[in-house]
């Protein structure tokens, strides 16, 4: 299915039997979401579920003032800031004022390229004075990056279209085309006048789908199901109830860990967990009684609302679903926390979900085959079980 956009995620304990449709009883969990094209709806039952819908959805934001304001000359995705680029003609391009570059990731080291290669200036702020660019990427591949990193190293000498701001942060967006940075360690401030201002300091997944924190409109069924057909007075279909979860720990049984013990040694990541793999359960012990004591899921009226206790869910951030359950999801610092054997999310107390790719920290593409095989030979193993 192309061109959709899931909304909500709903797991199916047996308590909405006396409101959902018949043909949504014999599954774990209900997808909903619509069409982007046609807006039409859909809501799919199935038994399981796969999270693999990556980290780039969401653009990271400084939370500096006036960054929350509507401003077209701020940037945070590469390719927004050279669509705007394109409308300048080469003399236009000329004419601008430099364009602030704020990261050190690759992201950023391509706004540079891309800009002093127009013939623009750059202002490049950003906060290690040694950046690792050249540690990504060896350079007689991508002499282009190489050339960035050397440039942000050596910040004392003159460079064309490109002035370094090492050890400095933004610190103001709140005036028209000028922006606030201010050093690090000194505390200095300046002022800037610049054209555009891109902010390229990575991205985050976006798992509003999964836990919100959003309340229905007062009067309105907030118990309504993902495929009810209610709408409001003026014919719009409702905003889909998106769920609320308690999580508890669970590992899959022994049996199926030592049938798929050979996994563990498919690589040098794998040899890692071999290793690490006595405290994390040693953890999982230590934590377990604390989830249990939370609230219990429950269902009031027999609808398919489920309650939360009193710990709140952040609405994009999966917070619960990590390594670290009290932190957001960051696909870098804290991935989703799942069976190392079967890539099943440990972290919930519903049966039949799977995440793989960089949402479980698997940020290198040669990683992802191993995660869709760890959840094939998982799948599979229940299909003959059944």
């Amino acid at each position: 299915m192309n061109e959709t956009i899931v909304t909500t995620v709903v797991p199916l304990d047996g308590k909405c039997e006396t409101v959902l449709p018949e043909r949504f009883r014999h599954g774990r969990w209900i997808v909903a979401g619509f069409n982007r094209m046609t807006n039409k709806r859909f809501a799919i039952v199935c038994q399981n579920l796969v999270l693999a819908n990556g980290a780039s959805d969401l653009a990271n934001r400084l939370g500096v003032k006036g960054e929350g304001l509507e401003m077209p000359w701020v940037k945070y995705e590469l390719p927004h800031l050279e669509r705007a680029l394109e409308q300048y003609d080469e003399p236009g391009r000329s004419q601008l004022k430099p364009v602030l570059i704020v990261g050190a990731g690759l992201s950023a080291a391509d706004a540079v390229t891309i800009c002093r290669s127009s013939g623009i200036p750059v202002v490049h702020v950003y906060r290690n004075r040694t950046a690792g660019l050249d540690k990504m990427l060896p350079g007689n591949v991508y002499p282009e990056y190489h050339e960035v990193h050397k440039m942000m190293k050596d910040a004392n000498r003159k460079h064309d279209l490109y002035t370094p701001l090492p050890e400095h942060t933004l610190v103001d967006l709140a005036g028209a085309g000028r922006v606030t940075v201010q050093h690090l360690k000194t505390g200095e401030r300046r002022v800037l006048d610049v054209s555009y201002c891109a902010i390229l300091i990575g991205s985050r997944p976006d798992l509003r789908f999964i836990a919100t924190l959003t309340k229905p409109a007062a009067g309105g069924d907030g118990n309504a199901c993902p495929d009810s057909e209610t709408e409001d007075d003026f014919g719009r279909p409702p905003v889909q109830p998106l769920t609320m979860w308690t999580f508890t720990e669970q590992l899959l049984t022994s049996c199926l860990g030592r049938k798929l013990y050979w996994l563990k040694h498919m690589c040098a990541k794998c040899k890692h967990i071999n290793l690490t793999d006595k405290p994390r359960h040693q953890h999982h012990k230590q934590q377990q009684q604390q989830h249990y004591n939370a609230p219990a899921l429950s269902a009031g009226g027999g609808h398919c609302q489920h309650q939360l206790g009193a710990s709140n869910l952040s609405a994009a951030s999966g917070l619960g679903l990590g390594e670290d359950p009290t932190k957001p999801i960051d696909c870098k610092n804290n991935p989703i926390e799942v069976d190392k054997y079967t890539n099943a999310v440990l972290r919930t107390a519903h049966p039949g979900l799977y995440a793989m790719g960089p949402l479980v920290g698997d940020n290198f593409v040669r990683f992802i085959p191993g995660g869709a095989l760890c959840i094939t030979a998982a799948l599979h193993k229940h299909t003959e079980n059944d």
